[in-house]
């Protein structure tokens, strides 16, 4: 099948080629033969063959190179030949064990250290359980409006007296 394929190409090109080559003097013979007419004053511009109408197009599609803007190139600084080198503290043998403050901090750990903790120390009899300290803070318990309602309904002459008080205050036509 390649074999086929490759066969097919070269015959395609061979029969390109030729026309070419029978087109070359074609087009050569009528330029020959009309020196007159390009020379006598032509009415307009010459064709463009499709290879120059090609190659303008392409012309004109390639970008133009811009050069990109170059910018500044920094300089770069050492700043740590300006920097001094650190000199050592001023007092390297100072002994902070000789300040009162380093001298409390030793002896209050050494106190806590030493001091009953907490559990330890704690004795039943000295806690308070005394209960009902919290009362008053408490809400008084207050009837709701739903069982004072239900109430008023348990006996039947209030039942009447609220559904006169009702018709009265509710008046349809007032």
């Amino acid at each position: 099948m390649d074999n086929l394929q490759t066969w097919i190409y070269i015959a395609l090109g061979l029969v390109y080629f030729i026309s070419r080559l029978r087109k070359k003097p074609e087009e050569q013979a009528p330029r020959q033969g009309r020196p007159a007419d390009d020379q006598g004053g032509g009415n307009g511009p010459k064709p463009l063959t499709f290879e120059e109408l090609l190659k303008e197009i392409t012309e004109a599609k390639e970008p133009y190179a811009t050069p990109a803007p170059q910018r500044p190139v920094q300089e770069f600084v050492d700043y740590d030949d300006e920097v001094e080198e650190e000199k050592e503290p001023a007092r390297p043998d100072y002994d902070y064990r000789k300040q009162e403050t380093y001298k409390t901090f030793e002896e209050n750990k050494f106190a806590a250290f030493n001091r009953l903790s907490y559990e330890d120390t704690m004795k039943l009899e000295d806690t308070n359980v005394s209960f009902g300290k919290f009362k008053a803070f408490e809400e008084e318990n207050k009837p709701s409006l739903a069982s004072e309602i239900m109430q008023e309904f348990s006996d039947p002459e209030r039942v009447k007296r609220a559904f006169i008080m009702g018709e009265i205050f509710n008046r349809k036509y007032a």
